[in-house]
C-alpha cells in the first residue's frame, strides 16, 4: 500500500495574457494510480484480473461503492449550498447564548446528528471555515470547537451503513444489510460519541468554561435557496428511507442513491430554468459539481488493484490469517484484536485503503468470526481517523484549511489530543461491541 502525503496538493503558475494564475491539484491519488498502473504494467496481476477487481464480484461492487458514495456527497453538497449546513450552526449558536460550555455541546450534538446523516467529510469542510469566523468575532480560542467539529464527525459516520466509504466497503464485501448494521453498531457508536464529547470537553475545560461573546446571527439568513433547502432535505430524508428498506424488496442500496440523486438532478435543473427565464441568479450546477471530491474514484479504484495485488501474492492470506490466529475464534477477542489493527493500520496507509486491505482479510473469517472482525474493522476505520492526520483524507484536507486561514495545527499537537479521544472512544465502542457478541450472537 501507498502512504497518504501531508500535503495534498501540488502548486504551480501559469501565465496567459499577462496574468499569472495559480493552479492547485490533489496528488494524493496519484501514489496509489502509479502503484497500481504498475502492478498491472509489470504483469504482477493480468489486465483481466486487475477489470475484475473493478467492476466486482459477488464479495464486493467497487463501482457500487462508488455510486453510492457520490450520490449521497452530491446531495450533501447541495444540502451545504442551500445553507442548511451553516443554518444548524447557527442556531447551535443562538442556542448556545455566551455560554462557552453550552456552546461546546450544542455544536458537537449539531455536528454529530448533520453527521449521522449527510457526509462526514463534506461537514468537517463546511464547518472549519465557520467555527473559525465566529470564534474570530466571539474573541475565543477556535480549538475546541475545530477539534469537537472534527472528532464528532469522524465518531458519528460509523452510526449508519452509508455514512462512511469505508463503512460501505466493509458492509458490501460481507453481505451485511442496512438495518443489521444499524442494529448493531447503535450502541458501540453512541458508546464512543458519548465518551468523546466528554474526553474532549475535559481536555479543553480550562479553554470552554469562561464567557464568550453572544453571537448575533440571524439562522435563517444562512438559507440561500428555501425552495432548495426543503427539497434537498426531502430526498435526502427520502433517500436514506428508501435504503433501509431496500433489502426486503431485493434493491441494491447503490442504485437506490442514485435515482435519488438524479432526482435531485433533475430538480436542479428545473429549478435554474424557472429561475433564468424569470431573469434571476442562481447558483449553477457547474460550481456545484465542481465541489464533488472526483479524484477519489482513481484512488478508490486503484486501491482494489493493489489489494488485488496483495491477495494474488498471498499476503492478505497471511496477514489474515495471524490476526484470526490471535483471535482464537472467540468473538470478544476478535472485536478487539480487528479493532486495534484496523485503528493503527488506518494511520499507516489512510482508512480507505485499510478498509480495502482488509476485505480479503475478513473474507477468510465465517460465520460470528466474520460478523465481529466486520464491525470492528469498521469501527476502527472511523475512530482511526481521529488518532493522526493522515488517518483520513479529510484529516489531510482539515489540516491544510486550517492553514488557509491562518491557524498552524501540528502533527505533534494533533496527536496530542487524538491518541486520548481515540483511545477511549475505540475502548467504549469496542466494549460494547464486544459484549453485544458475547450476549447476542
Amino acid at each position: 500500500m501507498v502512504l497518504i502525503r501531508y500535503k495534498p496538493t501540488i502548486s504551480f503558475s501559469i501565465e496567459h495574457r499577462k496574468r499569472k494564475r495559480k493552479i492547485e491539484i490533489d496528488t494524493f491519488f496519484l501514489g496509489v494510480m502509479l502503484g497500481a498502473a504498475s502492478i498491472v504494467l509489470f504483469n504482477i496481476i493480468s489486465y483481466e484480473r486487475a477489470v475484475v477487481s473493478i467492476l466486482g464480484n459477488t464479495q464486493l461492487s467497487p463501482l457500487g461503492v462508488v455510486f453510492l458514495f457520490f450520490s449521497m456527497v452530491f446531495m450533501s453538497i447541495f444540502m451545504e449550498e442551500c445553507g442548511v449546513f451553516e443554518y444548524a450552526a447557527r442556531r447551535a449558536l443562538v442556542f448556545a447564548g455566551n455560554s462557552g460550555k453550552k456552546l461546546f455541546f450544542s455544536l458537537y450534538a449539531t455536528i454529530s446528528i448533520l453527521t449521522i446523516f449527510t457526509s462526514n467529510d463534506i461537514l468537517i469542510l463546511t464547518f472549519t471555515p465557520f467555527i473559525y469566523y465566529f470564534a474570530k468575532h466571539a474573541k475565543v480560542d477556535p480549538k475546541p470547537y475545530f477539534f469537537a467539529e472534527f472528532f464528532a464527525a469522524n465518531t458519528w459516520s460509523m452510526f449508519f451503513s452509508v455514512g462512511n466509504t469505508t463503512n460501505l466497503i466493509v458492509t458490501s464485501a460481507v453481505g451485511i444489510s442496512f438495518w443489521d448494521y444499524f442494529g448493531v453498531m447503535f450502541f458501540p457508536t453512541i458508546a464512543a460519541g458519548i465518551v468523546n464529547a466528554l474526553i474532549t470537553y475535559y481536555l479543553f475545560r480550562d479553554t470552554i468554561k469562561g464567557r464568550i461573546t453572544a453571537a448575533k446571527v440571524n439562522p435563517t439568513k444562512a438559507i440561500q435557496n428555501r425552495v432548495g433547502a426543503v427539497v434537498g432535505t426531502a430526498i435526502l430524508g427520502l433517500c436514506i428511507l428508501t435504503i433501509s428498506i431496500a433489502p426486503f424488496f431485493d434493491l441494491d442500496i447503490w442504485t437506490t442513491s442514485v435515482v435519488f440523486a438524479v432526482l435531485l438532478l433533475v430538480f436542479i435543473l428545473g429549478q435554474n430554468l424557472y429561475h433564468r427565464w424569470k431573469g434571476e441568479k442562481l447558483q449553477s450546477l457547474r460550481a456545484l459539481l465542481v465541489k464533488i471530491p472526483w479524484l477519489i474514484i482513481p484512488f478508490l479504484l486503484s486501491l482494489f488493484i493493489l489489494v488485488e495485488a496483495l491477495e494474488e501474492q498471498g499476503i492478505s492470506a497471511v496477514v489474515g490469517g495471524s490476526l484470526a490466529k490471535i483471535g482464537m475464534g472467540i468473538p470478544a477477542l476478535i472485536v478487539f484484536v480487528y479493532g486495534v489493527a484496523s485503528t493503527l493500520m488506518a494511520n499507516v496507509v489512510n482508512n480507505i485503503s485499510m478498509a480495502v486491505a482488509f476485505v480479503p482479510m475478513l473474507t477468510q473469517l465465517h460465520g460470528v468470526a466474520l460478523l465481529a472482525a466486520s464491525y470492528a474493522t469498521v469501527i476502527g476505520s472511523n475512530l482511526g481517523a481521529n488518532l493522526t492526520p493522515i488517518g483520513a483524507l479529510a484529516g489531510i484536507m482539515w489540516m491544510s484549511l486550517l492553514k488557509h486561514y491562518g491557524y498552524t495545527l501540528s502533527f505533534k499537537e494533533f496527536v496530542k489530543y487524538g491518541a486520548v479521544v481515540t483511545l477511549g472512544s475505540l475502548i467504549a465502542a469496542l466494549s460494547v461491541l464486544a459484549i453485544e457478541f458475547a450476549i447476542v450472537f
